[in-house]
């Protein structure tokens, strides 16, 4: 059956909320405050610039899906498909803040009128 196009909305609300408590979680736990993307900078050691390496971590999560749909759900590790696929966002949002940064680009918001 398909979803409904309200559903779909609540299911990507979902998603999209819970991405972000895990981001925050993570962020305070394996890289703090002072700057947001450090762990991601670990990929530097060994000359790969950080957003790639965030594409690699991203690449990882989506490998997981084709694995867990290949498995038809039976996985030893749990990790459920709502954390693996709020990780993707999170690291695409990571990769997008790691490009801003670099290029130096206007962070957009509410407080200069752009969304």
């Amino acid at each position: 059956m398909k979803m409904t196009h309200e559903e779909a909305v609540r299911l990507q609300k979902h998603i999209m909320s819970h991405a972000l408590k895990i981001m925050l979680a993570k962020r305070h736990d394996y890289s703090g405050y002072e700057d947001p993307f450090r762990n991601l900078r670990s990929a530097e050691f060994i000359g790969v610039e950080a957003w790639r390496g965030t594409f690699v971590r991203m690449m990882d999560k989506i490998s997981r899906v084709r694995s867990i749909m290949e498995a038809g759900g039976k996985m030893e590790v749990q990790e459920s498909l709502l954390d693996t696929f709020s990780d993707i966002i999170n690291y695409n949002c990571i990769a997008a803040g790691l490009v801003w940064e670099k290029l130096g680009l206007e962070i957009p918001g509410e407080e200069n009128g752009k969304e």
